[in-house]
Parts: structure tokens; sequence; C-alpha cells
């Protein structure tokens, strides 16, 4: 892959990476109502080599495609996703301290990945950038 494919691919790997890291943290609560800490802890050692493999190879994946800077930024997705699933899935309050750190973090993401860029072209500027990429 090249290009914008890679890129997209690398994304949304980066993306798949850090939602399956993000829900781990809410398993783990659902989990404490019927299991103690030392159960858990066997039940990660034990299922963790799939779940674990699949982060990796979804992180790598990212890092082939996109580079190891740009993927690494993807990480601070983690608390966003940690804080979506919870509020969807075990119904806890999303607090303003919560919204504003989401904010901060994809703000931060943004401008990682912003470095300068414009952000919309015109039709004809898209088509002098597609040139230019070519040559």
């Amino acid at each position: 892959m090249r290009g914008s494919e890679s890129g997209l691919a690398g994304c949304l790997a980066a993306m798949l990476t850090i939602m399956v890291w993000g829900t781990t943290f809410i398993s783990t609560k659902l989990l404490l109502a019927d299991f103690g800490p030392v159960e858990i802890l066997f039940f990660r050692f034990a299922m963790g080599f799939g779940a674990s493999a699949l982060c990796f190879v979804t992180w790598n994946f990212a890092i082939r495609a996109l580079g190891a800077v740009k993927t690494s930024a993807y990480i601070y997705m983690v608390p966003v996703i940690t804080v979506a699933t919870s509020a969807l899935v075990l119904r806890e309050p999303v607090t303003w301290a919560s919204v504003i750190g989401t904010a901060l973090a994809v703000a931060g993401l943004f401008l990682s990945e912003y470095n300068g860029k414009r952000l919309f072209y015109s039709g004809d500027e898209k088509e002098e950038r597609k040139n230019e990429s070519a040559e």
C-alpha cells in the first residue's frame, strides 16, 4: 500500500488497537463484581495472549503504514475510548473533567497531526496538489 491508502489503513489499525485497549478498563470493572483481582489476573494472563496479539499486530501494521511517530500519537485516544465505552456500557456519568480531558486529548492529537497544513482545499488546489505528488 502506498500514499493515502496506507495512511487510512494505518489510522484504522491504530484506532482498532486503542478501542481494544480502552475496553479492558470496562471489562475489569464488570469482572470485579464476580471475581477477585487474582482471578482476573489469571484470566487476563490466559486470554491475554490472543488480545495482546491482536493489539500488537494492528499496532505494528499501523507503524508500518504511518511510521512510529505518527502512530504513537494515537495512544492518546485511549482515554477518549474509555470514557465513551464506560458511558455506553456501564452507564457511568460523564463528568466535566472527563469531557475536558477528552477534548484536550482530541485537540492534542489534532495538533500533532495538523502540523501547519491547510485543512481544506478548493477543487483547483486539490488538482494541483495531486499533479505535484504525481511528478
